[in-house]
């Protein structure tokens, strides 16, 4: 039913977000953070990973640190390229 829907967005989030940090846009921090905001949210409330929880006990724990590390990852990824930028942008 809906779920389709849900999982739909959280992919179309997945693909921008990506897409953001490949263009070193610093805003990819944001849609990074709404991507993995989105995710938890879905499985508080769901209560599971589409299902997944079936099969792989463990599935809610580790797409949460996922959530929680690619957050930081990206974090890190912005802030080291907006100082590449601004350091190229200062040389010219």
């Amino acid at each position: 039913g809906s779920y389709i829907y849900i999982y739909g967005g959280f992919v179309f989030l997945s693909i921008y977000a990506l897409t953001e940090l490949m263009d070193r846009n610093r805003y990819a921090i944001g849609w990074e953070l709404a991507k993995n905001i989105f995710g938890a949210a879905i499985i508080y409330r769901q209560g599971d990973w589409f299902g997944a929880g079936t099969w792989l006990s463990w599935i809610n724990y580790a797409l949460i640190a996922y959530f929680i590390l690619s957050t930081i990852i990206t974090g890190w990824f912005v802030n080291v390229h907006y100082k590449e930028d601004r350091q190229l942008a200062v040389s010219f």
